[in-house]
């Protein structure tokens, strides 16, 4: 046997059990902001319903006025006359045609996107709720796997930060957390040894036939020994490590280039000490 083949790698069972770990750390710091969502949802659809309803404890609501889905159903509108537009500015003169140029091609990535649907639908999220996220990927499926930026909506529920950060940056780690069913993961990695964990352990609702897992991404910051901080990215479910960037020589200066996470929080009324709003 080689040396290269008695290397430890990097990402083994021992760092995917210690992830595991903080992403229940970070769940259970999040307890009380998801709480809070799930009230102002209640809130909202009880007072939007246009008759009575009782809710899950026997309490009846009436809505009193047309007030709070006027308030919403105005700010949105406003929010979508005022879509934001990509546009880059030159840091140096030398920049000025390359700015141009992006500036043209970004609103067409965008529009492949469908950035505008993400959009009103985050809108809905963010007024409701004072933050919304988006996420910023590559995707290698798209333009017939030629692979293209990819940006899209991402569900608060199923995104886990560092608790008392002001900004996502300053996470130590980011985890996504989606539910896949068991064939796609087979399909998609053949060392899947069947020691996933299952979707309804992470909260979510299996309905239909068919074991479904939930699907770790973890994104985290590391520093090299010239000092300089790259992010790197795991999947894992349950026991089973699925893909470790830092396993793959491909990626030793790390998985994106610019080292920031892939993911954008979109607060409408900022709390101090928190990446929420």
């Amino acid at each position: 046997m080689n040396s290269q083949m008695m290397m430890k790698e990097a990402v083994g069972p021992e760092e995917i059990k210690n992830a595991a770990a903080e992403l229940r750390r970070f769940r259970r710091a999040r307890a009380s902001f998801e709480s809070r969502v799930r009230e102002e949802e209640k809130f909202f659809t009880l007072r939007a319903l246009p008759k009575a309803h009782r809710n899950a404890e026997g309490e009846q609501f009436a809505p009193h006025s047309a007030w709070l889905i006027n308030t919403i159903l105005q700010k949105h509108a406003d929010m979508m006359e005022n879509i934001p537009t990509a546009t880059c500015l030159a840091r140096e003169p030398g920049d000025v045609e390359d700015a141009k140029a992006i500036s043209a091609i970004l609103p067409v990535i965008l529009e492949r996107s469908n950035f505008e649907e993400s959009y009103s639908e985050n809108m809905w999220v963010k007024l409701k709720h004072g933050v919304c996220a988006y996420g910023v990927f590559w995707n290698n499926a798209l333009e017939n796997g030629v692979g293209d930026i990819d940006v899209r909506r991402v569900e608060l529920s199923h995104l886990y930060w560092q608790p008392g950060v002001r900004h996502l940056e300053d996470s130590s780690a980011v985890y996504y957390v989606e539910s896949i069913s068991e064939e796609e993961v087979r399909a998609r990695f053949p060392h899947y040894n069947g020691k996933g964990a299952s979707a309804a352990s992470m909260g979510f609702a299996v309905t239909g036939e068919g074991e479904r897992l939930a699907v770790v991404d973890r994104y985290y910051k590391k520093r090299t020994p010239e000092g300089r901080t790259v992010l790197h990215y795991c999947k894992f479910t349950g026991e089973c490590l699925l893909f470790a960037s830092e396993n793959d020589p491909r990626y030793a200066d790390g998985w994106y280039e610019h080292g920031e996470y892939p993911f954008v929080l979109d607060t409408l009324y900022p709390l101090e000490g928190e990446c929420g709003g």
